[in-house]
């Protein structure tokens, strides 16, 4: 199997495209030497801290036992450019309005964090007491 070709990033969108590797079972992207995981389609959106070089590449998966993955594209480097505003949302945007319903039942609800492109929550046991007068 062939790796992808005509890699391609569009700063405006923040998104890395690639053509279409025919029989493939979808494709792992790699940025500055690290693997990100399997994708499905033929585009990645990338997102970084602050503005900054990024080294980009990308192998397609073969779809079964009898075809093999193919081997990374060649590396190409790209340059991102880090949103205006970026840093106040990454240092600002908190978790806001949680609430407690009983003494087993809570809940957290937050805005869409901007220029985010994945969003991790840590709960850790807790214990709740009535509070007598």
């Amino acid at each position: 199997m062939e790796p992808p070709t005509n890699i391609r990033y569009n700063d405006e969108t923040k998104t890395v495209s690639w053509d279409s590797v025919p029989n493939s079972d979808g494709y792992i992207v790699k940025i500055n030497g690290e693997e990100k995981g399997k994708v499905n389609d033929i585009n990645y959106v990338v997102s970084f801290e602050e503005s900054t070089n990024f080294k980009f590449s990308v192998k397609a998966l073969g779809r079964s036992l009898y075809s093999t993955d193919s081997e990374y594209s060649a590396e190409q480097t790209f340059y991102y450019t880090a949103p205006q505003g970026q840093n106040y949302y990454k240092k600002h945007q908190k978790p806001m309005n949680v609430y407690v319903d009983s003494d087993f039942i809570f809940g957290i609800q937050w805005k869409q964090l901007m220029y985010i492109q994945y969003q991790l929550m840590m709960i850790t046991h807790m214990k709740l007491g009535k509070q007598s007068v």
